[in-house]
């Protein structure tokens, strides 16, 4: 297990129908998969976000680079296993990265099972 979990390089976000309209000194020397992140974009944190829960310890931490217009998608991508969600601006006031903590998951007693508390 990891208490951080966080991108070493920039995930592929751009939308695949966007790609064409890319400044030539984007699309014509970086490789397409590098910038194709399927049709919303999101391919890659949707994976990510889905894994790694099961890597991250108790209160890990989940952090990684965002397109600027992506912060409320992953956002909601993130909602259901992640809690204290923040996206951090860059210098230019566009949201840039994101980071959540894993949900601790509460597990119920097994039917018939009473809890006794002590205090």
């Amino acid at each position: 297990s990891f208490t951080i979990i966080t991108s070493a390089c920039i995930l592929p976000y751009i939308e695949s129908d966007v790609i064409p309209t890319l400044s030539e000194t984007v699309k014509d020397f970086e490789p397409l998969s590098a910038l194709d992140g399927g049709d919303d974009g999101l391919d890659f944190y949707k994976h990510i976000i889905n894994i790694a829960p099961k890597y991250l310890t108790e209160n890990g931490m989940l952090a990684f680079e965002i397109g600027y217009n992506q912060k409320d998608s992953v956002s909601s991508l993130m909602d259901s296993s992640f809690t204290n969600i923040n996206a951090i601006k860059d210098y230019g006031d566009n949201y840039r990265v994101i980071s959540g903590i894993k949900k601790l998951l509460i597990k119920a007693p097994p039917a018939g099972v009473r809890l006794k508390w002590q205090f």
